[in-house]
């Protein structure tokens, strides 16, 4: 195994080996199989193997594998077996594809892509399998006595980074080519320093790789400034989500349908005012803020307003805030429930929290006849003026 990190290459038998001795480091119950495989297995063709990112980790899938069984030529190969052990994080028995990292979940109503398993063996002894059966252990059999253990390594496996580093091509960047699928991984010294890209999956709507559904980049959060992790672009919906980890006060930004739907997400306690999230949906001509731990109990405000046409900035016409009952001392019936300003009809109407719906308060309070006309003035600019400050906020987060 030593030899094989060091290297960078083995066959099939090596390869297994080195993996399952990696997963019993880790506590699973792991094995090396021998066994009959179809030959699109041996030869390792990936061109109907997909991919998925899952919690910013790249898992390559085969969906068409039970389709496949006993076509073809066959021959001999190795593989890996691991069992739910004392990790207590799988719920099932899957083999291990060494040569890709494919995952095939072993079981009664689950096909297997091999054919048949001869024998399996670990660091605890070797065993011949006694029928076709994967999982039977009364068919099982052991070739060495209890008391004789193998050898162990004499001493620990160690890869320098020049060897590691040997996986990928001398720009920094290795490509696999899957079904509908384009993985790009980079090294630590790869072509693309100023991003910070480790990953770049590229999926695409047909199989001849031309037309392009999906982008999604994974980022070392580390090293950059903005904290950028992970970003997943769809050009034909012109659309894009982007997170981010504490290092920046944000934590997802969306756009969607060429920014008629925005979303913006603030990690907690990351902004004084208690602002956790934003979205504005130009559709509904609504902009939608959700608050926590503020003083006032205030949880959401929903502004909405009349887009503007041409050079014309947009007016608000009504913003309802609304609150939480307060945990403190007052009563019910005298904490606010929700407020509303009707900008346009000059009148703000209050409603209180009750123990019961029908018995809440409601509370209209309108500007007197004489200065009506100068207090409508004075809402309109105010509400210009809000509604011109959230305008530049947006677009400082979106550019």
């Amino acid at each position: 195994m030593a030899t094989v990190l060091q290297k960078g290459i083995g066959n099939c038998l090596d390869i297994s080996c080195l993996l399952a001795s990696l997963l019993i480091n880790f506590g699973y119950d792991a094995f090396v199989v021998f066994g009959t495989a179809p030959e699109w297995i041996r030869l390792k063709d990936t061109s109907h193997l997909t991919a998925e990112i899952v919690d910013n980790e790249v898992v390559i899938k085969d969906e068409s594998y039970a389709h496949k069984v006993c076509t073809g030529p066959s021959g001999m190969h190795f593989w890996v077996l691991v069992k739910p052990g004392n990790r207590g994080d799988l719920d099932r028995s899957y083999f291990v594809e060494s040569s890709s990292g494919v995952l095939y979940p072993v079981g009664e109503h689950c096909p297997s892509p091999y054919i048949n398993i001869q024998s399996k063996w670990n660091h605890k002894n070797c065993w011949v399998n006694g029928s076709n059966e994967f999982l039977v252990d009364s068919d099982w059999r052991e070739v060495l006595p209890k008391d004789i253990m193998p050898l162990p390594l004499p001493k620990a496996p160690f890869i320098s980074k020049e060897t590691f580093l040997r996986r990928y091509l001398p720009s920094g960047r290795r490509t696999l080519n899957l079904y509908k699928v384009k993985l790009e991984l980079f090294s630590g010294e790869g072509v693309d320093l100023q991003q910070r890209v480790v990953t770049r999956m590229i999926t695409y709507l047909d199989s001849d790789k031309v037309i392009v559904k999906k982008v999604t980049e994974i980022f070392v959060a580390d090293d950059r400034k903005d904290g950028l992790i992970c970003s997943v672009r769809t050009p034909l919906e012109m659309s894009f989500q982007e997170t981010f980890s504490t290092k920046n006060s944000i934590c997802e930004r969306k756009v969607v349908d060429g920014g008629e739907f925005n979303s913006v997400k603030w990690h907690r306690k990351a902004r004084i005012d208690g602002l956790v999230q934003r979205v504005e949906d130009k559709k509904e001509s609504t902009i939608t803020e959700n608050f926590l731990d503020r003083m006032d109990c205030l949880e959401k405000r929903v502004i909405k307003f009349t887009p503007g046409d041409g050079m014309d900035l947009a007016s608000i016409e009504e913003i309802t805030e609304h609150f939480k009952p307060p945990e403190g001392e007052l009563g019910l019936d005298e904490a606010v429930a929700s407020r509303i300003h009707c900008l346009k009809e000059g009148k703000i109407v209050v409603t209180c929290h009750a123990e019961h719906q029908v018995l809440r308060k409601s509370h209209t309070y309108k500007m007197s006849l004489l200065g009506e006309a100068n207090q409508h003035v004075k809402a309109q600019a105010t509400a210009i003026s809000e509604m011109q400050r959230i305008q530049e906020e947006m677009t400082d987060l979106f550019e």
